[in-house]
């Protein structure tokens, strides 16, 4: 149910988040965060510079994924409607006996 949710979020609203969040911590913590930051090696920034491109892939990612999915099912939805249609037509242009012929396949005996 969460990865629904999850899906359903765009991904401006993840950065509006980010945003709010962070600005908020930077307010109280700043001071302290700059310090460790000046304390910190190169690697372990690199680490976390790289841990934070992963994570905006894996929101770009599943937002295009899931917008892909929705026009997929659209035009799914779309072909089914002109397939039921056509039969829908093709049914009603069939006599009686046509119509049960065609539909014996259908039934289980």
């Amino acid at each position: 149910m969460w990865d629904f949710i999850k899906n359903m979020i765009p991904w401006y609203v993840y950065a509006i988040g980010i945003a709010v969040i962070g600005g908020t911590l930077w307010v109280f913590f700043g001071p302290t965060l700059l310090v460790i930051w000046r304390i910190l090696p190169n690697w372990t920034k690199y680490v976390i510079g790289l841990l934070l491109a992963v994570g905006l892939a894996i929101v770009f990612g599943r937002n295009r994924g899931f917008r892909d999915a929705k026009e997929m099912q659209k035009r799914l939805d779309e072909r089914a409607v002109g397939v039921r249609q056509e039969t829908h037509d093709e049914v009603q242009k069939l006599d009686v006996r046509a119509v049960d012929k065609r539909l014996d396949k259908w039934m289980r005996d």
